[in-house]
């Protein structure tokens, strides 16, 4: 067994942090613990546990172990998360009336793999449910993308690794209406960039594939990396990016948001419409999987025989298209769908500024921004 002990922070900062709500009958303590111990899970690790203790000076601090399996390298990569969260919650802060015109809270992408991550997905900002359920990837969008890494082959048990997601701005909102998001998204661009570093892996020339899902995550990308990227990114760009300090490259794929392909049913999205959002998807899944194995393989290569392998068997894509309509089509109607675009396909200068036109009401209520101190 391998167990590991190390300082979160105070007690009220980490209450902050971890969008602890008072009134939810949780201690803030076993809530922390929650997240870790899903990450600990999709790490692999099981058997293991996280415990999350007030330490002294009123200080909170975990203790990580697990049976099989090391778990030394959470002393260093949790609390560069934090670190990465606080520079999100100053900003959080900073625009907090603006924020909140939009029902909107602070959540960080807790509970997803931190040691074994394999790729990174990058998208604008989680759903409600992502609070809700405790489960950041409860969502319609992740379970299809599940699938079509499923349908390039991919051992579909052992995907967890590859959705390590990275939400540019870390304000949980409804997926119909990101009208506040974009308005304070610039604010959070330190934080985007910071916590999009501490998720990859910087010790090699190359880190982890990251797949950009959507017009907005495009157009963050180049607001965020002015400097490496010239042109506004559209469908299958790809990207050599600088994310850290060091010298590794970060390749980057750019996507359709998964959750396009929902809106089949819509007008003017007929079957051939339908079967182009699939093939495209599929290129872009294959390639995240197969960077995701030989992250020093030539992404453009890549990318090429991606777009080789699906041009010659169109005859497969079919029934995969019929078979995803048949899952998801109840899932456009579903709350937890993170949808840019309501179904449209942006790729010009504009992709960054497409609102989300799905209606439909929020299933939670905007949690307390303050959390009150709990009776010792």
């Amino acid at each position: 067994m391998t167990t590991i002990q190390f300082k979160l922070g105070p007690w009220s900062d980490m209450a902050d942090l971890f969008a602890w709500d008072s009134s939810s009958g949780e201690e803030l303590t076993d809530w922390i613990a929650h997240g870790l111990n899903q990450t600990m899970q999709r790490d692999g690790l099981l058997g293991a546990w996280a415990d999350v203790y007030e330490s002294g000076g009123d200080t909170l601090s975990v203790k990580m172990s697990a049976e099989f399996g090391e778990v030394k390298r959470y002393a260093k990569i949790v609390p560069a998360f934090i670190a990465a969260a606080r520079i999100g919650f100053a900003a959080y802060q900073a625009h907090r009336s603006t924020i909140e015109k939009g029902k909107l809270f602070f959540w960080l992408p807790t509970g997803l793999t931190m040691l074994k991550t394999r790729s990174v997905q990058l998208l604008h900002y989680p759903p409600y449910e992502a609070r809700t359920f405790s489960d950041y990837l409860y969502s319609p969008t992740n379970r299809r993308w599940e699938a079509l890494l499923g349908s390039n082959g991919y051992d579909i048990e052992h995907v967890t690794p590859l959705e390590r997601i990275c939400d540019v701005v870390p304000l949980a909102g409804p997926g119909s209406d990101a009208t506040v998001i974009n308005e304070v998204e610039p604010y959070f661009m330190p934080y985007g960039r910071a916590m999009l570093s501490v998720l990859l892996d910087q010790s090699r020339d190359r880190t982890q594939p990251v797949v950009a899902y959507g017009g907005p995550a495009h157009g963050w990308l180049k607001s965020a990396f002015p400097k490496q990227i010239r042109r506004m990114p559209a469908l299958f760009s790809l990207l050599e990016l600088r994310v850290g300090a060091g010298k590794a490259v970060t390749p980057v794929l750019c996507a359709n948001h998964p959750s396009e392909f929902l809106f089949f049913s819509e007008p003017g999205h007929d079957a051939k419409w339908a079967f182009d959002i699939m093939m495209q998807d599929l290129i872009a899944a294959r390639w995240q999987a197969e960077m995701a194995e030989n992250r020093d393989a030539d992404p453009a290569k890549v990318l090429r025989e991606s777009k080789e392998f699906w041009s010659r068997k169109p005859d497969a894509v079919h029934p995969i298209v019929a078979a995803q309509e048949e899952v998801y089509g109840y899932a456009k109607q579903s709350p937890a769908v993170r949808n840019p675009t309501g179904g449209k396909i942006a790729t010009g200068p504009t992709a960054a500024s497409v609102v989300t036109t799905l209606p439909r009401k929020p299933s939670v209520t905007t949690p307390r921004r303050t959390p009150a101190r709990r009776s010792r």
